[in-house]
């Protein structure tokens, strides 16, 4: 048994790198049943990526990536049972609170990803169903962009990369920034507007870290026109068109943060 779960795990992570194709393709004409294979296809897929989820959040966690909500004592059952295994109940609640911020990253990250690319599938008439959408959204997040936000973490926190984090850190306030100008909402980041970074001076770890966003990254989008294409049919102008409605998300998010903070919320 322990055998074959090893042999399943190296061999998606093969196709995930290599034959990308394979493993985002759904089995469509089983996906396109009754009601009940629906059903029983879509908790299957959820079991997928709660498992895939876990097995991202936890490793994160660990090597101590998020931060606290906030630092207040632990509720007394967390105490209860930390003390019955012998944890510390300070540790234990920092460690939970850290695993679900991670958690509800990722978990965010695919919502908005699946909402904008079946939508996109659907409004474009070229969609084979949901349990398509869901089995490219549940195999793509949990491989590339759980990737995607691991190598983020790490340029965020590793003392070595810290040029390299800047650029990226610039490359987001410069993304956000060309939206506040754009609607004139005259808003400013606590930390400020972006400068330039000179790349020249990063370490040859900052620049692998880079190397390995950029690719991941990649991976994401391609994985989003293969889902397209092979788990809907959809033609390439589609599949191109379900690419760029993906990628707006983070545009639509930072637009609702705008809107949000001129209401008199506060700007994410």
């Amino acid at each position: 048994m322990r055998r074959l779960v090893t042999t399943g795990v190296v061999g998606s992570t093969y196709n995930a790198v290599v034959r990308p194709s394979r493993f985002v393709r759904a089995d469509v004409a089983r996906a396109s049943g009754s009601l009940g294979a629906t059903v029983s296809g879509s908790r299957r897929l959820l079991t997928v990526f709660v498992v895939n989820l876990v097995i991202y959040a936890v490793p994160i966690t660990l090597a101590g990536f998020g931060s606290t909500f906030t630092a207040t004592a632990p509720p007394s059952a967390i105490a209860a049972v930390t003390r019955v295994g012998g944890l510390s109940p300070i540790e234990a609640w920092d460690f939970a609170q850290r695993f679900v911020q991670n958690s509800l990253y990722i978990s965010l990250g695919a919502a908005l990803t699946f909402l904008a690319f079946h939508g996109s599938v659907w409004l474009t008439r070229s969609s084979a169903g949901v349990l398509p959408s869901l089995h490219t959204v549940v195999y793509s997040t949990s491989a590339y962009l759980a990737g995607v936000f691991s190598v983020v973490w790490f340029i965020a926190t590793a003392p070595s990369v810290v040029v390299v984090d800047q650029f990226v850190l610039n490359v987001q306030k410069r993304f956000i920034y060309t939206l506040i100008d754009a609607t004139g909402a005259g808003l400013e980041l606590p930390s400020g507007r972006p400068t330039a970074v000179d790349l020249a001076g990063a370490t040859p770890t900052g620049q692998l870290a880079l190397a390995t966003l950029v690719v991941t990254v990649g991976y994401f989008v391609y994985s989003m026109y293969l889902g397209s294409r092979l788990n809907h049919g959809a033609s390439q102008t589609t599949a191109a068109i379900t690419v760029v409605t993906v990628g707006a998300t983070p545009a639509a998010f930072v637009l609702g943060s705008i809107a949000l903070t001129l209401t008199g919320g506060s700007l994410v």
